[in-house]
């Protein structure tokens, strides 16, 4: 609900506040006094085409700002908890724009900036206008499905609709993410293998790297290695004088000088490890120059097994360890690419499943919506006839083939279902049913939007209507029903009507007016709220008899009587 609105710098208007209240709010005035200025600033608040030409002379900036109060869980307070984090989901709301000299346009919703979209987007939960320069969500194409699903009360059928386009729509992304990824992925499949393979051709073992730069080192020195070893083993063991027959000889002295003198068994005794040690040596000295005879193609092969390693190392890491390291994080991924292509195959399966429940859903949507359709029509014309548009003939088009739905002929899925619905009316008969946008005027528009509102008792959540044009071309006797129209939504709705006909300014629950006057040398617009007395006096003018005495007053008054015994 539209609780005040607050204008300041806009047209004529200088400083203006006003405070409405639940039902049907009436605004009057004189022909030229700014009622429509209102619903001009309201569409701008929330969406609407900014211009400089909107500011007052000599101002440099305009603001209009508009406090909602919004039922807790409705649509609107959803939708805003949604769009602005921080922002309740329910209760109070101030929306505010302003707009400078310099052309620039600013906006918040609560104390949170808010773009020109998302001001238009609040726009279609919070307020439906309807006026002679704008009409808010009656000529959209995807409005007008809304009121008919509203109408119906397919609002189940909606959402499982819904929900089953989101699944399915899920399922599909992913799928086709999968798809445009799969030449990435096979080729990488082809990398990831090739590297795999290549480590495992090598087979490295850890340490191997070193193992054969020695043995190599080993067999490019053998000669100079069994030149060494030979003229070590004959130093030690072999020579006349080797060093194994001097400690000999050394040992049998010593023995001597033991069984002479006793006293003495020591050095004997001493040598005698050394003697050991020098056999060893030359035990180990003659194995180590029987190895050093090598097959002459072994250095190929080491140097082949070696080139292979630090081949594997400069491609896949500084060491034997890094490189199985690698190998072993590669097959982890191919294992997991592997699986990802088994995903999609499953993905593929669910996809056909959730496209089955979403074509059984959108089928069944499609026809609630058709046989819903011709009632709706019915009850419009209805309502048409009596707001003086007999003759009017209003249809309801839905342009995609009644279901079921073929695979290989079905209509673009959406989330609302595969139906493509538009209001068509001739507006006097013997004329053609055409498309809202193509033949309606502002005045037909409005008066066929109030007639919607008036067929449609399924409405979900209240809303703020705004009416401007309701009135225009119809005569005392017509405007009656338009006021006994407006109260009927006005049970369900806030309604805020402009008008110039006494029938439906003496239907109102509150009744305002908007005069203007020349303060100082400038034209100052301002709106207050009618007592009792002041609406026969405002009543009285409607009637165009001011000058008509008690008499008029008394016809005034009972138009406000008859307002308050008719039923609505």
């Amino acid at each position: 609900m539209l609780k005040s609105l607050a204008i300041s710098n806009f047209a004529v208007i200088h400083q203006l506040s006003v405070e409405f209240h639940p039902g049907l709010n009436v605004i009057t005035g004189e022909t030229g006094a700014g009622k429509s200025i209102l619903v001009d600033a309201l569409g701008l608040l929330l969406g609407g085409r900014g211009s400089t030409e909107l500011l007052r002379t000599g101002e440099d900036r305009l603001r209009v700002e508009a406090l909602f109060d919004l039922p807790a869980g409705g649509k609107a307070a959803r939708w805003l908890a949604e769009r602005f984090p921080g922002q309740a989901e329910g209760g109070e709301v101030v929306v505010r724009r302003e707009l400078g000299r310099d052309g620039r346009s600013r906006a918040w919703v609560g104390a949170s900036p808010a773009t020109l979209s998302a001001l238009r987007e609040a726009a279609s939960t919070l307020i439906e206008i309807q006026g002679q320069h704008e009409q808010q969500g009656l000529l959209v194409a995807a409005a007008q499905r809304d009121w008919l699903d509203a109408f119906a009360g397919l609002g189940e059928g909606r959402e499982a609709v819904e929900r089953a386009y989101r699944a399915m729509s899920e399922i599909e992304q992913r799928v086709q993410e999968a798809d445009s990824a799969e030449r990435d992925r096979l080729q990488r499949l082809d990398l990831l293998r090739f590297q795999i393979d290549e480590v495992a051709q090598v087979d490295p073992r850890p340490g191997e790297d070193e193992e054969l730069r020695t043995r190599r080192d080993r067999i490019r020195h053998a000669e100079r290695l069994r030149q060494a070893a030979a003229e070590a083993l004959r130093a030690l063991h072999e020579d006349d004088l080797s060093a194994a027959v001097l400690v000999g000889r050394a040992r049998s002295r010593l023995q001597e000088i033991a069984a002479l003198d006793p006293g003495y068994a020591r050095g004997g005794e001493t040598l005698e490890p050394v003697a050991a040690a020098l056999g060893e040596v030359a035990r180990e000295l003659s194995s180590y120059l029987d190895g050093l005879e090598v097959d002459p193609a072994e250095l190929e092969r080491v140097e082949e097994r070696r080139q292979a390693i630090e081949s594997l190392k400069r491609k896949y890491g500084g060491s034997v360890e890094e490189v199985l390291e690698l190998a072993a994080r590669r097959r982890q991924e191919l294992e997991d690419l592997e699986r990802s292509a088994l995903g999609r195959e499953e993905d593929v399966r669910h996809l056909e499943e959730e496209s089955r429940r979403y074509w059984q859903a959108a089928e069944a949507l499609s026809r609630a919506r058709r046989r819903a359709a011709q009632d709706l029509c019915a009850r419009v014309e209805r309502e048409l006839g009596a707001l003086a548009m007999r003759g009017a003939r209003f249809r309801v088009e839905i342009r995609t083939p009644p279901p079921p739905w073929p695979p290989q002929a079905r209509p673009p899925a959406g989330a609302t279902g595969a139906d493509e619905v538009e209001f068509h009316i001739a507006p006097n008969l013997g004329e053609e049913a055409r498309p809202l946008a193509r033949i309606a005027s502002g005045g037909e528009l409005s008066r066929l939007l109030l007639a919607l509102h008036v067929s449609q008792e399924r409405e979900a959540g209240p809303r703020t209507l705004v009416y401007d044009e309701v009135d225009a071309g119809v005569g005392a006797e017509v405007a009656i029903a338009v006021g006994e129209r407006l109260r009927r939504v006005a049970r369900r709705h806030q309604v805020l009507c402009v008008t110039h006909l006494h029938p439906i300014a003496a239907a109102a629950d509150h009744h305002f007016t908007i005069d203007k006057r020349a303060e100082r040398g400038r034209t100052e617009v301002r709106i207050r709220e009618l007592d009792a007395a002041e609406r026969v006096e405002e009543i009285l003018r409607m009637l165009g008899g001011r000058q008509a005495g008690e008499a008029g007053r008394r016809a005034a008054a009972e138009w406000l009587r008859r307002r308050e015994v008719t039923p609505t």
